[in-house]
């Protein structure tokens, strides 16, 4: 006869309590009490100079409202994971925690602050501590850089740098929806370029030595002048008008002779179409979808004749005006 005795064995694993748990928001007011949090930058337009350089110093920095509440986290597990990340439209570039824009030419350097430090996106780290918050004064912050010499952009009233909506999340535990400790969110962000531009100015117009013969004829001089301008839509627009504190009825400049008079002589400017120019603003020389960095040339003249029968007093004569110059 045999005997067998049979053993079952049987295999599992143990599973602490605290082996389970996983960090939950603590209401208890001791601890701040706050829920978890959506923190916001309202819609804006940022302008930036054609001629800016590539750099990583801002363009542009908006910061968030502040966490106004500590928000607390009990019952972690020393290890729990974690960590920050961004959300689309943003994509990370070749260069690290930056991320493209709806703008070639803008990327945007995401941050999120504990009041005190901050730190780019993503990002993950793990639990020291059973509990783990969220301080008053955290928040988030972006900081918009330049990455080519040139925009490209289209919409004179603001292009489209970010649109409206969440884009960036702080999570607790593990990245999902679900598990944000706080988020940001965001209205719609645009951007305007001012052209940078140089003018060849000031200018000033030597007439010499002149008779009483010169004034009757008039004295013709060349008033020429340029401007070049850098421009992120493509091509800009100039125009060129004439301005003096007190010009004649007629439109010309009056002249001041030695002795102070004023009603002698006068200049008259005519424009690069040899129409004339009055000193009050209010004509214009256009000049329309002319190329990024390609210079406008003005060919002005101004005229020196006599303002009426008396001839000026011997001696040096003098006038002002300026050129005044519109770009978009």
């Amino acid at each position: 006869m045999r005997l067998r005795n049979s053993f079952l064995f049987v295999t599992g694993a143990f599973l602490s309590q605290s082996a389970l748990a996983v960090c939950t928001v603590d209401p208890d007011s001791q601890f701040g009490g706050a829920n978890r949090t959506t923190l916001t930058i309202p819609g804006y337009t940022f302008y930036v100079d054609a001629g800016a350089p590539i750099s990583d110093t801002p363009l542009n920095t908006s910061i968030s409202n502040n966490q106004n509440v500590i928000l607390s986290f009990k019952d972690c597990v020393i290890g729990e994971a974690y960590g920050k990340t961004a959300l689309p439209p943003l994509a990370l570039t070749a260069k690290a925690k930056y991320f493209t824009t709806s703008v070639e030419g803008i990327s945007v350097h995401p941050l999120w602050s504990n009041g005190v430090q901050a730190g780019g996106f993503p990002s993950v780290s793990y639990m020291t501590d059973n509990r783990f918050n969220y301080p008053v004064n955290s928040h988030f912050e972006l900081q918009f850089v330049k990455t080519s010499p040139r925009l490209k952009l289209t919409d004179p009233n603001g292009d489209v740098v970010l649109p409206a909506g969440v884009i960036l999340r702080h999570w607790v535990t593990s990245d999902t929806p679900a598990n944000y400790g706080q988020l940001l969110e965001i209205g719609e962000i645009r951007v305007i370029s001012i052209p940078n531009c140089t003018i060849d100015g000031p200018k000033t117009v030597n007439f010499g030595q002149l008779g009483e013969r010169d004034l009757i004829s008039g004295v013709e001089k060349n008033l020429d002048f340029s401007l070049r301008c850098a421009t992120d839509y493509g091509s800009y627009s100039a125009s060129a008008s004439l301005i003096t504190a007190t010009p004649n009825a007629d439109g010309t400049i009056p002249v001041t002779d030695s002795a102070g008079n004023t009603d002698r002589l006068k200049i008259q400017i005519t424009d690069s179409n040899n129409r004339n120019m009055p000193a009050d603003d209010s004509a214009k020389e256009d000049r329309a979808q002319v190329a990024d960095e390609v210079p406008v040339n003005y060919s002005w003249k101004a005229t020196l004749m006599k303002n009426g029968n008396v001839l000026p007093e011997e001696g040096n004569f003098t006038a002002k005006a300026e050129i005044l110059l519109v770009v978009n």
